[in-house]
């Protein structure tokens, strides 16, 4: 078994799911903030990025250290959002391949049929205020107990 673990850098997934939780219809299913829903539409920017870093960036942190403890044991093959977004089939082929089977050939799922977001990679570096990378930062560094280098997920 290979397990797939995609991610993607932690500034983009947070102003991703700021994006998310702006869109009312989206906006009633948090489980980081299960009520946000009656107060994030009077958050200013600011309020929402500290709301995710204060509720969100810790479970993502957890995330990553499960899945790298994980792959001592386990076979996990971690792929970036930017390149399976730039080029699907090379990032199948690289783990099709170890069982010598060709990818299958893509179909394009129609935007209007995805719940894809904007997908812009770097957006989170150029939205969010450099006192709140620092801050991101900084709670990154202070997880890293076990020496994974989660700062290389920022």
């Amino acid at each position: 078994h290979v397990v797939i673990c995609q991610y993607r850098s932690i500034l983009d997934t947070i102003v991703s799911l700021i994006d998310h939780q702006d869109d009312k219809q989206k906006s009633m299913v948090n489980l980081f903030a299960p009520f946000s829903h009656c107060y994030w539409e009077q958050l200013s920017y600011e309020e929402k990025l500290n709301n995710i870093i204060d509720n969100y960036l810790p479970w993502h942190i957890s995330y990553l250290q499960g899945w790298i403890i994980a792959s001592e044991t386990i076979n996990v093959k971690w792929l970036h959002y930017n390149d399976v977004i730039l080029d699907p089939k090379k990032s199948f082929n690289q783990i099709f391949s170890k069982f010598n089977i060709s990818s299958p050939d893509f179909v394009e799922i129609p935007k209007s049929k995805s719940n894809f977001n904007k997908g812009i990679s770097g957006r989170g570096k150029k939205i969010i205020p450099k006192s709140m990378q620092e801050r991101i930062t900084e709670k990154i560094l202070r997880a890293d107990k076990l020496n994974q280098n989660l700062i290389n997920y920022l």
